[in-house]
């Protein structure tokens, strides 16, 4: 009889041991799978992704200016990877095929990097574009997908409206997915040499003959999708800025404010007057290659001025420092002559 109870003594030991052991492992358990789980997404998450994907440039508001017509070119990339793999460089390839790209703004923020960059899309249709990032502590590639849709661009390059010119210099044009481009000056056809920059994307040049005084710019050209598109545009030449009463034009000049500082034009001397604004905002649209040849934009501003009476002016460009103080950037002398 005490056999049979010590038998039962230790069964029940067994028993109370196997379900403590099965409370403990089941805890455990539950404990150690939810950081199992955000382990793994962290890695998963720990690596090159495109964050967005849209046309480039998106200009519905100025599509179609005096400098012509800029539909989409390519896109506009945001990248994302994480900062443990330090700053690196890319690659950008589009359905296969490497493109040029330029580098826009950037930041970090919760362990990660974020650059923009703008690729050329080439011609309308579904794209992929694969994204190439090495740097010393790691490769990596990844894709996006997105739809390129664009009737093209034909637009004349860092001039502006009635922009007087005081020395002969080339007209240049950029076009995209356009065909047939034609530029006549002063109604003479120009003849056009062609630099292709990428896939669809054309550099076009003309050393044209201005006239003094005013010359009217006609180019035009068959957009992506067949129709015809004609652009006009004023410049007005003055050989060593030497002008005659009643002549109007215009000059360009920076005016990229910031917190510390503004600019404007100063007119010395009573042969020129500055003319009142058409608009409240005299911000005009200019596109350009920058210094590696990739197309870009920028706002300028524009002053129209009238010669008046005969004599010499001084046009100042003045950068003003909101906590006192101006300081001239540029100066740029006239002779106004009798007519």
């Amino acid at each position: 009889m005490k056999a049979v109870t010590t038998q039962a003594q230790k069964l029940f030991r067994w028993r109370n041991f196997l379900i403590f052991s099965l409370i403990l492992f089941f805890s455990q358990v539950r404990a150690i799978l939810p950081e199992s789980l955000s382990e793994k997404k962290e890695a998963e998450n720990k690596q090159l992704t495109v964050k967005i994907i849209q046309p480039w440039p998106a200009l519905e508001r100025y599509s179609t200016t005096k400098a012509g017509e800029a539909g989409p070119a390519g896109f506009l990339l945001e990248v994302r990877w994480p900062m443990e793999w330090d700053k690196g460089t890319f690659a950008f390839l589009v359905n296969g095929k490497r493109v040029p790209f330029r580098q826009g703004g950037g930041g970090f923020g919760s362990g990660f990097y974020e650059d923009s960059y703008y690729v050329y899309a080439g011609e309308p249709g579904k794209k992929i574009v694969e994204v190439i990032f090495t740097s010393e502590k790691m490769k990596a590639r990844c894709q996006a997908q997105a739809e390129f849709s664009s009737t093209g661009g034909l637009v004349v390059l860092d001039l502006v409206e009635g922009e007087l010119l005081d020395r002969p210099q080339p007209l240049k044009f950029l076009s995209w997915l356009f065909n047939h481009q034609r530029v006549l000056v002063n109604g003479l056809e120009q003849s056009l040499t062609r630099e292709e920059i990428s896939s669809g994307l054309q550099l076009l040049t003309c050393q044209p003959e201005f006239k003094p005084g005013l010359n009217q710019i006609t180019f035009s050209g068959v957009d992506y999708q067949g129709n015809l598109k004609e652009f006009s545009l004023n410049l007005f030449y003055a050989e060593d800025r030497k002008v005659k009463i009643g002549d109007i034009f215009s000059l360009k000049f920076d005016c990229h404010d910031t917190k510390s500082y503004s600019h404007y034009l100063v007119v010395e001397g009573q042969a020129l007057v500055r003319l009142e604004k058409k608009e409240p905002d005299n911000k005009y649209l200019i596109f350009k290659l920058d210094k590696d040849n990739f197309f870009a934009y920028e706002f300028v501003c524009q002053e129209f001025l009238k010669a008046v009476s005969p004599g010499q002016a001084t046009v100042k460009l003045v950068r003003s420092w909101w906590r006192g103080g101006d300081e001239v950037l540029k100066e740029i002398n006239f002779l106004v002559q009798e007519r």
